[in-house]
């Protein structure tokens, strides 16, 4: 148990590293060509990724806790 849940915990680590990652290419990408819909949806992307991230590793943390604490 503890093992799967450090594999969530940097699991959501991972994912919000890669989504921010491509969030920012985008971004750019966007400025770049003068697209500010894409910008924007780059964006609010990532802020999404790291809300996402935030709780997949926050779950983590407590499923590692709670099987500490057994």
């Amino acid at each position: 148990m503890y093992t799967i849940a450090q594999v969530l915990l940097f699991f959501g680590l991972g994912i919000c590293f890669v989504v921010l990652i491509g969030g920012i290419v985008v971004w750019v990408g966007g400025h770049m060509a003068g697209g500010m819909h894409l910008s924007q949806n780059a964006k609010t992307n990532m802020v999404r990724a790291a809300l996402g991230g935030i709780l997949l590793t926050s779950a983590g943390a407590v499923w590692t806790w709670i099987v500490a604490v057994n």
